[in-house]
C-alpha cells in the first residue's frame, strides 16, 4: 500500500497508508483543501500519539480535524484494530470538532480507538467525529468532550442514511446548551446498535446517558452506565425523544440520574414537534431499567398551537416487556399537559426480574 506522504495533489491509488503523525495532519490538510477521496481507502498502520503534535501546535488550538462542513471527508477510513491517543483540540468558538470534524454520507469510518482525548469546541464535539453522515462501526473513544450544543463521548451529531454499530465511549461530557449524550450527543441517523457509554454528563438540556436527542427509528442491544445530570429533559438511555415511530429492542440503562424537569430512568421526554406527521408509536421491547425511584418515561409533550393540528389518537407507547430492578417498581409515565393525557398508553408486559 502506498503512503499517503507521497500524495501531491489528488488520490490516484484506491489505498493509502497512514504511518505517522504527519500522514494523518496531511489527510487532514488535503480533505479540508477538497481534494476529493470518494472511493479511497485510508489505512492506519499502526498506534500513533498526538501529544507531541497537539502541544506545539495549541496556538492554533491543536489537531485540525479530518473534513469541515464545505469539504467532508468522502473516503473510507480503516484503523485496523489501532488506536490515536492524546488528541486535544481547544477551539470554543468553534463546531464540528474531533478527530473527524465533518464525514459525509459516502463515507465508511471503522476498527480505530480514540483515546485520553481532551476537545473543547462550540457545536458538534465528539472524541471521534463531530458530525457524521457515515456509516461507522466498531470503534471507540474514551476521554473528555466540552461543548455548547450536540456533545456526545464518540460523536457529536450523528446524521444520514445508516447507523452506528457495535462501538462505545467512556467518556465525560459537559455540554451548556442542548442535546449531551453518552455515546451521541444528537442522533438523526436510522440506527444505532450494539452500542453502550460509560459516561459522567454534565448537561443542561436533553441529556442522557447513551443520546442526548434522538430520532433513530430504531436503537437495539444498547446501554448506558454511569452519572448524569442536567436541568431539562434527562433521561437514563435517551434525554429527548422526537416524533416518529420509533423503537427500543433489548437495552437498559444503569445511571445515576439527576434533573430538575421532565426526568425519566429511560427517556427523559418525548415529544410531538411536527404538524401533519405521521402516526407516531413508540415500541420499548425487552427494556431493563435499574433507576426504579423515577418514572420510566419522564413526560410526553405534544404540540400544540402554532395552527398545528395533531390526532393524539393515533400516537401510542407500546410497551411489551420491561425488566425492571425488582418486582415492587411500577411502570408509570409522567405527562406534562392536558393533551398527554389523551395519550394511549399499552402498559399489558409481564415484569421480568
Amino acid at each position: 500500500i502506498e503512503s499517503i506522504s507521497k500524495v501531491t495533489g489528488s488520490f490516484t491509488e484506491p489505498e493509502y497508508k497512514i504511518e505517522t503523525v504527519n500522514d494523518l495532519v496531511k489527510l487532514a490538510e488535503l480533505t479540508n483543501n477538497g481534494v476529493d477521496a470518494t472511493g479511497v481507502t485510508f489505512v492506519l498502520a499502526k498506534d500513533l500519539d498526538l501529544k507531541e503534535y497537539c502541544e506545539a501546535n495549541m496556538a492554533t488550538g491543536g489537531l485540525t480535524p479530518i473534513g469541515n462542513s464545505t469539504n467532508p471527508f468522502k473516503g473510507n477510513f480503516n484503523g485496523n484494530g489501532n488506536v490515536i491517543s492524546n488528541l486535544t483540540i481547544n477551539r470554543p468558538t468553534e463546531d464540528y470538532q474531533g478527530l473527524f470534524g465533518y464525514s459525509a454520507e459516502v463515507a465508511r469510518i471503522l476498527n480505530i480507538g480514540v483515546i485520553n482525548f481532551n476537545i473543547e469546541a462550540d457545536r458538534c464535539v465528539g472524541g471521534l467525529v463531530g458530525y457524521s453522515l457515515s456509516f461507522i462501526r466498531n470503534s471507540f473513544s474514551k476521554g473528555s468532550a466540552k461543548g455548547s450544543d450536540s456533545t456526545g463521548g464518540l460523536i457529536g451529531t450523528n446524521g444520514g442514511i445508516t447507523g452506528l454499530s457495535c462501538s462505545y465511549s467512556i467518556s465525560s461530557v459537559e455540554n451548556t446548551g442542548l442535546a449531551a449524550g453518552g455515546l451521541i450527543g444528537y442522533a438523526y441517523c436510522k440506527y444505532v446498535e450494539s452500542c453502550y457509554a460509560n459516561t459522567t454528563i454534565n448537561g443542561k438540556s436533553l441529556v442522557g446517558g447513551l443520546i442526548g436527542s434522538s430520532s433513530l427509528a430504531e436503537t437495539k442491544n444498547c446501554y448506558a452506565i454511569g452519572d448524569i445530570a442536567g436541568n431539562r429533559a434527562v433521561g437514563g438511555l435517551v434525554g429527548y425523544l422526537y416524533y416518529g415511530t420509533r423503537s427500543f429492542v433489548d437495552c437498559w440503562e444503569g445511571c445515576n440520574i439527576s434533573g430538575r424537569i421532565k426526568v425519566g430512568s429511560f427517556i427523559g421526554e418525548i415529544t410531538n414537534a411536527q404538524a401533519d406527521s405521521p402516526a407516531d408509536k413508540i415500541n420499548l421491547l425487552n427494556i431493563r431499567v435499574l433507576e426504579s425511584e423515577l418514572n420510566y418515561i419522564g413526560a410526553v409533550t405534544l404540540a400544540s398551537g402554532n395552527n398545528l393540528d395533531y390526532d393524539t389518537s393515533s400516537w401510542d407507547v407500546n410497551i411489551t416487556e420491561v425488566r425492571l430492578s425488582n418486582t415492587n417498581t411500577n411502570l408509570q409515565v409522567g405527562t406534562n399537559n392536558e393533551s398527554s393525557s389523551q395519550i394511549g398508553f399499552n402498559t399489558n408486559f409481564d415484569v421480568v426480574t
